[in-house]
């Protein structure tokens, strides 16, 4: 009996969703530059609803520094050792999830999102302390880190829920069907026979005497006998 594997090339999906986080994360960095350049209230604001859950985990990596005064320099390495984890984490997971179900690329993706950003963002954040020589001038450090990864992980969480659909939807698309045979199966005659082909007439020729045998046997009459010929005396 034939029957159909299908495989999945994992490396599809994880690539394909690693690189839109990719596109995402340097997206909601650059939107939070202009934000900053255009001095929106709610940016810095605590006590503002739209400016803790929305712009406050806007750019969980930091931005590329190309809007505002700050050096380029400082915000892309900061960006750039945030995107290792980001990156590593999202493939990986993706492409665990992938060599399984549906679910389980929708939940790799998911999870390796939120770890990523969250791990992300506290990397980011380090490098972006560690060259500013703020860890002996600045009291409550500690506190900073927590805030940078809870950033990063609610970013992970709405972002990575989208990416995890992605992550789905690139997985069924690459799915190759491939059909197997059964190695007990008897292998079919090739060419295979023609069924609407009639046989062809064959005369079949009877022996002698079984004619009027299969006659008798279909009919029930009788075969005619010759009487036989009187002869006179002279």
């Amino acid at each position: 009996m034939s029957t159909t594997e299908r495989s999945v090339r994992a490396w599809v999906p994880a690539t394909v969703t690693t690189l839109l986080g990719l596109v995402l994360v340097v997206g909601s960095g650059l939107v939070w530059e202009i934000l900053q350049d255009q001095g929106v209230d709610e940016l810095n604001d605590p006590d503002s609803v739209v400016g803790s859950f929305v712009y406050g985990a806007l750019a969980p990596l930091g931005s590329l520094g190309i809007i505002g005064d700050a050096p380029a320099s400082d915000w892309t390495i900061a960006l750039l050792g945030g995107l290792v984890p980001f990156v590593v984490l999202v493939y990986l997971f993706t492409w665990v999830g992938a060599r399984g179900s549906a679910l389980a690329t929708l939940l790799g993706a998911w999870l390796g999102t939120i770890l990523g950003a969250g791990l992300g963002a506290v990397t980011a954040w380090e490098i972006s302390a560690r060259r500013d020589d703020l860890l002996d001038q600045v009291v409550g450090l500690q506190h900073l880190r927590v805030d940078r990864i809870d950033s990063g992980l609610y970013w992970g969480a709405a972002v990575g829920l989208v990416l995890g659909l992605v992550a789905v939807v690139v997985r069924a698309m690459s799915t190759r069907s491939r059909s197997l045979v059964d190695p007990d199966e008897p292998a079919s005659p090739w060419p295979p026979p023609a069924e609407d082909q009639e046989p062809a007439d064959t005369a079949v020729l009877a022996p002698p005497g079984g004619a009027a045998e299969d006659t008798v046997a279909s009919t029930g009459a009788q075969p005619e006998v010759d009487a036989p010929v009187e002869q006179r005396a002279p």
